[in-house]
């Protein structure tokens, strides 16, 4: 689109919204034109009930995304091994089956372990203490 249709269509929205009568919210923010239609479902995923504990201490960063109408959940799960990537599938994102960790920690040594290169390669000296 052109730089004049976009001026448009925000002015057309601008017009709509000065009818209404709703420019801006008592505090001074715009309103929302554009509005999609949503309704609260309540929780519909806690954490703890994962396989093997990978999320029985939290959840959080949750992604989701649609493909050929099945809906997936990553998101980082905190159990016994520490946040792991986990996957929750799902077809009407209300009931999520849980499949678990999909990403893990590398071996001892490598760039992906559970330790830190920085902490694993080196020590640092200091006249008081040894880290």
């Amino acid at each position: 689109m052109k730089l004049n249709t976009y001026l448009g269509i925000a002015l057309a929205f601008s017009f709509c919204a000065t009818v209404a009568g709703e420019m801006n919210y008592p505090d001074g923010r715009p309103v929302a034109v554009l509005r999609m239609e949503a309704k609260d479902q309540g929780v519909v995923f806690k954490h703890g009930d994962g396989p093997d504990q990978c999320d029985m201490l939290g959840a959080r960063d949750v992604w989701v995304y649609e493909a050929d109408g099945t809906y997936y959940m990553h998101y980082d799960g905190a159990g016994p091994k520490g946040w792991l990537c986990c996957l929750a599938v799902s077809t009407n994102l209300v009931d999520w089956k849980r499949k678990g960790p999909i990403l893990d920690f590398g071996k001892p040594g490598e760039d992906d372990s559970a330790v830190p290169p920085a902490r694993r390669e080196r020590r640092i000296s200091c006249p008081v203490f040894r880290i």
